[in-house]
């Protein structure tokens, strides 16, 4: 069962680590699906004692899967959102209708083609299940890929309402702002630290699937408390909170068909020794990226007060939206990151276990 989290109202702003450390100057632009998953699991530690144990904790990790984090826009005054989901990394060359045609009536170039960043909800499941959408509007302004069909039709009309009104469809900007780091006896430092801040109506939400009740119930509960607490950098100043909604249904995700080839990540993805045995990477689309960081919480620890200088053992990851050739659904693991020469004496869980949904691609003329 799927089921969707929103994170709303981001007064501080948001800051996203590199993990570099000492450098706030640039955030990363995407929250991700491993470190929502880390977030979302150090908050439960905070309100379930037994997932101190590792055996517990690993289930836990294990019980549910996360996409990483979206943007939408909320009409408050209809009540709907529009939200968007990542483009897939084979776009726009694998794709059910042919791209000259797509270049023609759009009126952009093939590399404006590749600068999409995301596809309106009804478009993206579209595409999933292979259907052909012969009649396509797409935007360079907005980034954002939409059709003309009945279910996405509001969505459009509002699009050229928000485009006659020279507002466009915006969510997010960020910002550089300056700071100076105080220390009793020592000369003050300043720093500039690059922030995300979302419009009024702007946000992002997360998928998440299990079929564990009680794991439900546990990740509801971390979540509001990590709206209190606040994600990412910075939070003890104000900056990561946000405002916490869980949509009171599940929400329902129609496949593609069982001749879909192909999966989709919706987030950070690590495949297991049987997932790549299963993979053909020569007719797959994708990114590799590394994961990287510092050990922000140590509660066991031979030498605690140096506990922020604990480097994460690195990871090899394929980035988000990658489509891997494959007949069985890719299964992902969780890691333990906690390198033992730092002597921390409690695992350091990384999920890249993400949502996969299945695609269907077929070969385009270009």
């Amino acid at each position: 069962m799927y089921y969707r989290f929103y994170l709303k109202n981001f007064k501080g702003g948001l800051h996203l680590s590199r993990g570099i450390p000492n450098r706030y100057d640039r955030s990363e632009k995407d929250l991700s699906s491993d470190r929502i998953q880390s977030a979302l699991f150090a908050a439960a530690l905070q309100l379930f004692d037994e997932l101190a144990d590792p055996a517990r904790g690993l289930a836990f990790m294990n019980s549910f899967r996360l996409s990483s984090a979206f943007p939408f826009w909320e009409d408050k005054k209809e009540g709907t959102k529009i939200r968007l989901y990542p483009k897939p990394a084979s776009f726009p060359y694998e794709l059910p209708f042919k791209l000259d045609k797509l270049k023609e009536s759009s009126g952009l170039t093939e590399k404006e083609l590749k600068k999409i960043s995301f596809l309106e909800e009804g478009c993206f499941f579209a595409l999933l299940k292979g259907e052909k959408l012969n009649d396509l509007a797409l935007t360079a302004d907005y980034k954002l890929l939409y059709s003309k069909s009945k279910c996405t039709l509001a969505v459009r009309k509002k699009l050229e309402e928000l485009k006659a009104e020279n507002k466009g469809l915006k969510i997010k900007k960020t910002d550089i702002v300056d700071h100076v780091y105080l220390e009793q006896g020592a000369q003050a430092t300043p720093y500039s630290m690059d922030k995300i801040f979302f419009e009024e109506e702007g946000g992002l939400f997360f998928i998440l699937q299990t079929e564990n009740e009680d794991s439900l119930k546990k990740v509801k509960a971390a979540f509001r408390l990590l709206a209190d607490q606040g994600i990412g950098t910075d939070r003890s100043t104000g900056h990561g909170h946000f405002e916490a909604e869980v949509e009171a249904q599940r929400m329902n995700i129609e496949k593609a068909g069982a001749n879909s080839q192909h999966y989709i990540s919706l987030g950070t993805y690590s495949p297991s020794k049987e997932d790549l045995n299963q993979i053909d990477l020569k007719d797959s689309y994708y990114q590799l990226n590394k994961l990287r960081g510092y050990i922000s919480t140590v509660t066991d620890c031979e030498a605690e007060s140096n506990a922020v200088g604990f480097r994460k053992a690195g990871l090899y990851v394929f980035g988000l939206a990658a489509c891997l050739r494959t007949e069985v659904e890719p299964q992902g693991q969780v890691h333990n990151l906690n390198p033992k020469e730092t002597k921390v004496f409690h695992p350091v869980w990384r999920a890249t276990n993400p949502i996969m949904l299945p695609i269907s691609l077929s070969k385009t003329e270009a």
